[in-house]
């Protein structure tokens, strides 16, 4: 067979051939890439979407979590508020200081309280024994006739041997008080106050604890 071509033109042939492999090469690939992109469009689309789902429904929670939860310390705090009210009025009604006081508003001038005996019966209820004495019969019975008109005094007796005396009596009173009422804390006793007097030492009755 002879050979038309010389060997110039089977170079320049064969170079145009490999030439044109890698031109449809390339251009399969990038179609390739083109229809692979294509197809991933929806499916990015969707996953997109659905992060930003996800994004927006864990910022919702977080935001109820938060809220949630200040409301819980609002509450606790309130709460706590509260209790510290509780406690401080129960401190208040139990406080020995404030009954002695009490016992002591306007008695009258020949009266003097020389030792308080304070003894808590219950959570409402406490005993104070109040022992002191008196110039007169009549300055005594009216230091007593004034605790008894005393609504916060649930009950006051005396021995009936403490007025056998006519003068320099020594007297000793057992004074019944119901704190379960809060309102006489801060009220004043309705007989009028004759002498304001110094309080006297205050002697705990018994070991019991008057929490």
């Amino acid at each position: 067979m002879l050979h038309l071509l010389t060997e110039e033109h089977k170079a320049k042939i064969i170079r145009q051939y490999r030439m044109r492999l890698l031109i449809v090469l390339c251009l399969g690939i990038v179609l390739t890439l083109v229809a692979a992109a294509i197809f991933l469009i929806p499916s990015y689309v969707i996953s997109f979407s659905a992060y930003s789902e996800v994004q927006a429904e864990k910022n919702r929670l977080v935001s109820l979590v938060a809220a949630k939860q200040t409301d819980a310390l609002a509450n606790d705090v309130k709460e706590v508020s509260n209790t510290l009210e509780a406690l401080k009025s129960h401190a208040d009604r139990r406080n020995p200081t404030r009954i002695f006081e009490r016992i002591v508003q306007g008695k009258p001038s020949g009266v003097s309280v020389t030792s308080f005996a304070y003894t808590p019966e219950s959570d409402s209820q406490v005993t104070v024994d109040v022992a002191g004495k008196a110039n007169t019969r009549g300055s005594l019975s009216s230091y007593v006739d004034m605790l008894k008109a005393d609504k916060v005094f649930s009950g006051v007796s005396i021995p009936l041997s403490s007025f056998a005396r006519e003068r320099d009596i020594s007297f000793n009173l057992k004074i019944s008080v119901n704190t379960a009422d809060e309102s006489w804390i801060f009220s004043a006793p309705e007989a009028s106050v004759v002498e304001e007097a110094a309080m006297p030492s205050m002697v705990p009755a018994t070991s019991t604890d008057s929490q």
